[in-house]
Order: structure tokens, then sequence, then C-alpha cells
């Protein structure tokens, strides 16, 4: 396994205490940080600072900096249920994540998110 750790956030503000979490998890090992930015569709302009993406990794960079961490961005466009495990697979490092924000209606219709990603993902995983 590489080492390291994966950070996984859609920009919703209820991953905020798995960036933090992981954060102090890396900085307890003393091991890198990838922090993996889900977008639904990215814009043909660079992200907007203000755009909830935006925002919570500008956050995470400055907790990552403040801790003295290794770190790396890393945004990518698509469904968070199939990006995250195609870059858990890829990094093949502890994952870290929370709850993505999905409506009451699309988890009663589709189940959690965290049930499709805990059968995906192969590696070691907490969820926050």
């Amino acid at each position: 396994m590489n080492s390291g750790i994966l950070i996984c956030t859609n920009g919703y503000e209820g991953t905020w205490p798995a960036i933090e979490y992981g954060a102090w998890a890396a900085g307890c090992i003393e091991e890198p940080v990838i922090l993996l930015g889900i977008a639904g569709e990215l814009p043909s302009a660079p992200m907007d600072v203000m755009s909830p993406l935006g925002h919570i990794s500008a956050r995470a960079v400055e907790l990552f900096k403040e801790k003295g961490l290794r770190y790396s961005l890393d945004i990518q466009e698509g469904k968070a249920e199939e990006v995250i495990p195609r870059e858990a697979r890829r990094a093949d490092c502890i994952t870290v994540l929370g709850p993505l924000g999905r409506t009451r209606l699309r988890r009663f219709l589709l189940g959690r998110s965290i049930h499709s990603l805990l059968e995906e993902i192969a590696t070691p995983m907490l969820y926050v």
C-alpha cells in the first residue's frame, strides 16, 4: 500500500469534520494528504473560491499548512460514488470521508452513499 491519506469532499459543509480528522491522522502518522474534491460539473473558467467546493478546499489548504502537512489537491468531475472508489484504488491509501449531503429523497430511493462506497473500496476507510 502506498502511504498517505486520501480525504474526500464534494464541498458539502458536513465533510469538514472528515477533513479535520484526516489532517489530524496524517499529522500523527507523518504522511502526506491528497485532498480529493469532487465537482458535479467543472466550470469552464477556473474554480471560483466562493463555490462550496472552492471554499472548503481553501479552508482545508489553510488547515494543512497550519499543521505543516505535505498535501496535494485533486479536483475531479463526476459522481462521488464513481470518483471516490476509482481514486481510492489508484492512490491505494487510507480513505477518509464524511456525509456527502444527499437529499432525503435520494437517500430513500438509492440508499446511503456510504454503503456502495464500502463495497467498492478495498483499502482502509474512515467514515467521519
